[in-house]
């Protein structure tokens, strides 16, 4: 019966070096996957669905939904409210210099 034992200090350096290059890569690929589904999961729960947060604004208002809706796009009120303009900057001119002679 033959044993099977995994040694990365056996073979060429050639070998050896490709083993520690494959193991340190499949090792951050685990790491970064294992880590981003955490995130993500964490991320999940903690923020509110945006079935959940249309759910409960409309859920409160039940007169609203028997209503007929005639609002268009022009009357929503947008998420951001939007920036004012800047204006140039007023430059004067240098005044000239006073002649006390």
């Amino acid at each position: 019966m033959a044993r099977f034992s995994l040694s990365l200090n056996e073979g060429s350096l050639l070998r050896r070096t490709a083993l520690h290059v494959a193991a340190f890569v499949l090792g951050t690929a685990a790491f970064l996957a294992i880590a981003s589904f955490v995130l993500i999961t964490v991320m999940k729960s903690v923020l509110p669905s945006e079935e959940a947060a249309s759910g409960s604004s409309s859920g409160s208002d039940d007169s609203a939904e028997s209503a007929p809706a005639t609002t268009s796009k022009a009357s929503t009120k947008p998420a951001r409210p939007p920036r004012k303009k800047r204006t140039a900057p007023v430059i004067a001119p240098p005044s000239a210099p006073a002649d006390d002679e």
